[in-house]
């Protein structure tokens, strides 16, 4: 019998873990109508703002390397709309919810937040907004400005660096706002809006899960 029920046991811990490796199923629809109205109206009336973005993460030195370079990082700057946040916050929390270095997130992970961001393009297009979204790529300690219309948008952003013993990766996720006529500025450092920690291989450090 306690062959039995540590068999059940072990079962049931592979089924456990085999669900918090299935990937976040739920698509959040985006009604483009509905959504970013603000935004809309904003562009209308000529009422825009400054956003500024900036990369700043630490960078620790290692004794057998050196000091190492983070290099450019893809920053992407959206209309924000709730259900395309709770989405992308799903995603990349499974993604990274026992550290960077799970070989099935790793690969199935970019791919979903892909096809995320192509349905809401889409979306994007649909609404009037195709050239609201900004790809842009940014270097560590540099600033760069885009002028948009007043309203709510996101920053997201993936980083890692670097080689052998030092490896950092940096999420961010960050909602901000922008007023008519004023600048807003985002810093993308490591008290980030998703994880106030980077991640190491010496483990996950997280505090706001």
């Amino acid at each position: 019998m306690l062959a039995a029920l540590a068999g059940l046991a072990i079962a049931g811990c592979r089924l456990a873990t085999a669900a918090q490796s299935d990937p976040p199923t739920h698509i959040r629809t985006i009604d483009p109508d509905a959504e970013w109205s603000e935004i809309k109206s904003s562009r209308a009336a000529g009422r825009s703002g400054t956003f500024v973005l900036e990369l700043r993460p630490t960078l620790e030195r290692s004794a057998l390397w050196g000091s190492q370079d983070l290099e450019a990082v893809k920053v992407r700057v959206l209309p924000y709309a709730s259900n395309f946040w709770e989405e992308l916050s799903t995603l990349l929390r499974w993604r990274y919810e026992a550290g960077p270095y799970d070989p099935a997130k790793g690969r199935d992970a970019p791919q979903l937040v892909a096809d995320g961001l192509a349905r809401y393009r889409k979306a994007l297009v649909a609404g009037g907004l195709e050239d609201a979204a900004q790809d842009l790529i940014i270097e560590p300690g540099r600033r760069v400005s885009l002028a948009l219309a007043a309203g709510d948008y996101l920053v997201l952003s993936e980083a890692e660096c670097c080689s052998a013993p030092i490896h950092k990766v940096w999420v961010w996720l960050i909602r901000t706002r922008l007023d008519p006529d004023a600048t807003a500025v985002v810093v993308l450092e490591d008290a980030n809006r998703l994880c106030l920690d980077a991640w190491t291989r010496n483990g996950t450090r997280c505090r706001d899960r």
